[in-house]
């Protein structure tokens, strides 16, 4: 009966465990930059066109954009005079919070009507440590921006604008460790990304605005955290003539902000006019602030064409979580745009007026009738390096390397016997943590949850289940849609005297009984499963079906069939369901 729920699962898990980056090849043979060099050797007041193959060139780029430079910085292969510390007034209004110092820096060459090519994959030498869940490496220097170079040290603000056009020519940027985060004011971490800030800002003369400014045909891996208007390729889009283009662009990086103005897989803030489009996120984007979080765009203003999200978003409010983004006064060109079921909680795009954006299953979005939906800038997975899900036509040739598993839980250690199924639930959307830290293994699953979980797993529509037969099932509760649409499809009863008590917990057996029901196949055999204690009279052909597909192995031990399943046991429950 539900068949096409194992398959879509299954391709879920393959997102797990792999993530895209560059080919084998040349990740072997990339060089992790080490934090301590750069190299401006390749640039030349003269020229308008620029070929870069390393990360200390790439992190020589930001030097001359941003005027200053990592203190851990050493060695400078080529002329460090072209490495300019201007210094300027602070933009922001003198009575702001944003206020910090009184001076910003900037550099010498903003590239205005200038090309930046990559010749090569770079790898900017981040790692992430599976034991203690942590990224760390060398702090990477975003191109342009608004953050302090020097933690907490208001000295090395910068208000720097990257102005020309950086063409990846399909290239990865991997493994950036990118922490800019200000714990002491706000203003001194935002427009952080790979380029943390594409035109000028707002204040500076009509002169100063660049034409043509771009980001094109990239991909970057890695992660990058800050206070505000955080993006996986852009941070912010400040002033242009004629608006800004990111187009051709994939993320896969997790990036996570602490504050307001937009929070993106590609862009953060993407304002002040231009468009974003041919692009993907496939990374996890997240917010501790009420701030517009989204796949595409955090806080949007500008055209978005053929883009689509499969990472998980979320926010400190599920509102504010949108798989696309959110209409910032603008932005209302939000046309062919696509969405994972279950990817965003807050749904697919925020806006007061009608935009093109679709909410689609993994097996739809895996066809081949979506990728002519999106256009000749994609082609088919054929690699697996997207977990099966379209790919940008210049990633052809890439080949999928093994990458660690994102951060779990703080209380989901690694070794725990329920850490593979955790992450399964989660990366499947079917549920979430019970906090941006936490996910709360030993707490018990109450009804109301359960059958939410197996909608969200079925991929129903339940927006027609608007009338139930229950009388403590408040038509205006979360949980009331998704209550009605499992008594009308016969999976779940009630507890009686016409009631389902949505806040009650779930026992182990009334949980497998639900699956049985909700599978469609028959009870083979008559083995019971010898770790589940005694099972209730109407649960022991459902428990011998659980036996037969295997549904409590590797589930922590001796179990309590009529005892409340906890929540990892859910987890591990589905996660063999799907197998």
């Amino acid at each position: 009966m539900k068949k096409r729920i194992i398959t879509l699962l299954l391709a879920l898990m393959l997102v797990v465990a792999m993530v895209p980056m560059a080919s084998a090849a040349s990740a072997a043979s990339a060089k992790p930059w080490d934090g301590t060099t750069i190299d401006v050797s390749w640039y030349s007041k003269t020229k308008t066109e620029f070929y870069i193959s390393t990360p200390e060139q790439f992190m020589g780029l930001a030097a001359i954009v941003n005027g200053i430079y990592n203190a851990e910085i050493t060695t400078i292969i080529g002329d460090a005079s072209v490495i300019v510390a201007n210094k300027a007034g602070e933009v922001e209004d003198s009575g702001s919070q944003n206020k910090s110092t009184n001076v910003y820096y900037f550099g010498a060459d903003d590239f205005n009507g200038k090309t930046v090519y990559l010749t090569a994959d770079l790898d900017m030498g981040g790692t992430y440590n599976a034991a203690t869940e942590t990224w760390s490496g060398p702090n990477y220097m975003p191109i342009g921006g608004q953050y302090l170079m020097a933690s907490e040290d208001t000295a090395t603000k910068l208000g720097s604008s990257f102005c020309g056009t950086l063409d990846g020519q399909g290239h990865y940027i991997r493994n950036i460790y990118c922490s800019r985060r200000s714990a002491m004011n706000y203003g001194d971490g935002q427009s952080v990304g790979l380029i943390g800030r594409l035109g000028v800002h707002d204040n500076d003369p009509l002169n100063m605005r660049p034409t043509g400014a771009a980001v094109r045909n990239l991909a970057v891996t890695g992660y990058i955290y800050a206070n505000r208007s955080v993006g996986g390729i852009v941070g912010k889009i400040g002033k242009t003539n004629g608006g800004a283009v990111i187009e051709n662009c994939a993320n896969f990086a997790t990036v996570a902000n602490t504050d307001a103005k937009g929070c993106g897989g590609i862009v953060g803030a993407s304002w002040n006019g231009g468009v974003i489009r041919n692009c993907y996120n496939a990374g996890n984007i997240s917010s501790t602030y009420v701030c517009p979080t989204g796949g595409i765009a955090g806080s949007n203003e500008i055209a978005i064409e053929n883009c689509y999200n499969v990472g998980k978003i979320s926010a400190v409010q599920d509102s504010y979580a949108m798989a696309i983004g959110t209409n910032n006064g603008g932005g209302t060109d939000v046309k062919n745009c696509y969405w994972l079921t279950n990817s965003a909680p807050g749904g697919g795009y925020y806006s007061r007026v009608e935009v093109d954006v679709t909410e689609l299953k993994a097996s739809e979005m895996k066809s081949e009738s979506f990728i002519a939906k999106l256009g000749g800038a994609f082609i088919a997975d054929a690699n697996g390096i997207n977990g099966g899900y379209p790919i940008l036509a210049w990633q052809a040739d890439v080949m999928p390397v093994a990458e660690p598993s994102a951060p779990l839980f703080t209380d989901v250690p690694a070794s725990a016997w329920f850490a593979d199924a955790v992450s399964f639930v989660v990366d499947a959307g079917l549920f979430f943590g019970t906090s941006d830290t936490t996910f709360s293994p030993d707490s018990t699953m109450n009804r109301a949850m359960f059958v939410t979980v197996l909608a969200r797993l079925d991929g129903a529509n339940i927006d027609g289940y608007t009338d139930g037969s229950f009388s403590d099932v408040s038509a205006s509760a979360w949980y009331a849609k998704s209550v009605n649409w499992a008594a009308a499809t016969g999976l779940v009863n009630g507890t009686g005297d016409g009631k389902f008590s949505p806040d009650a917990s779930i026992s182990l057996e009334a949980m497998v009984l639900v699956l049985y029901r909700y599978s469609g196949e028959s009870a083979t055999g008559d083995a019971m499963p010898s770790n589940v204690g005694e099972v209730s009279s109407w649960a022991r052909e459902a428990m011998v079906w659980a036996q037969s597909r295997q549904l409590l192995d590797g589930i922590g031990g001796a179990l309590n069939a009529q005892g409340a399943a906890t929540r990892a046991q859910v987890a591990a429950m589905l996660r063999n369901f799907a197998q």
